[in-house]
């Protein structure tokens, strides 16, 4: 394939939702895991930390791709920017899409997820003190902005993601970290929290 800024942006983006969508499953297991008083997931002060940490992680990731910001090299905006080289390769009736799936983007990427990314995490400036807990009010919006994202790539892509730098990430069998937790969790206890959470 020859590159050209475009392909090489939406490669980019790819990348950044797999290992978001990595991150979020983990999230949402230990999350439900909690929701649903599992013992080891409810009481586990380690793994609210992992979760607490990829929640964080997730939402630099978010604010990567949904932040219409000059610094930010790899946001989805880029590709309805008249100014920017993107939009050339990009049919109108493409960009109009986007756009729709931008602007309905802003019902979930809200000024208070944009706060925690600037203040919480980049600067370690808390508004409610500093809370290293399983504390992740926004999860169901980190959720479907990824969910969004996923669509905005497939729709802009029509071909133009490098395939030899995403090989690890195509059709992934199973979330290795997900994998790798559930496994560790049956070992330790006998249940097969993997079948619980699918069959909820």
């Amino acid at each position: 394939m020859i590159k050209t800024p475009l392909n090489q942006l939406l490669t980019n983006q790819f990348i950044i939702l797999s290992f978001l969508k990595q991150k979020l499953e983990t999230v949402n297991f230990i999350r439900w895991g909690y929701n649903s008083d599992l013992p080891i997931l409810i009481n586990n002060r380690f793994l609210h930390s992992v979760a607490h940490i990829f929640y964080r992680s997730a939402i630099v990731e978010i604010c990567t791709l949904f932040d219409d910001n000059r610094h930010q090299s790899n946001n989805f905006h880029l590709l309805t920017k008249r100014k920017k080289k993107f939009i050339n390769e990009l049919e109108s009736s493409t960009v109009d899409a986007i756009k729709q799936k931008l602007d309905y983007s802003k019902t979930f990427f809200t000024q208070e997820i944009l706060d925690i990314r600037n203040e919480e995490i980049s600067h370690f400036r808390f508004k409610n003190g500093t809370v290293i807990s399983l504390n992740n009010t926004f999860l169901p919006e980190l959720n479907s902005l990824h969910k969004l994202g996923e669509d905005i790539v497939e729709i802009a892509s029509q071909g133009q993601i490098d395939k030899s730098q995403v090989a690890g990430y195509i059709n992934q069998p199973r979330n290795p970290n997900l994998f790798s937790l559930q496994k560790l969790l049956r070992d330790v206890s006998g249940i097969d929290y993997s079948q619980l959470w699918k069959n909820q």
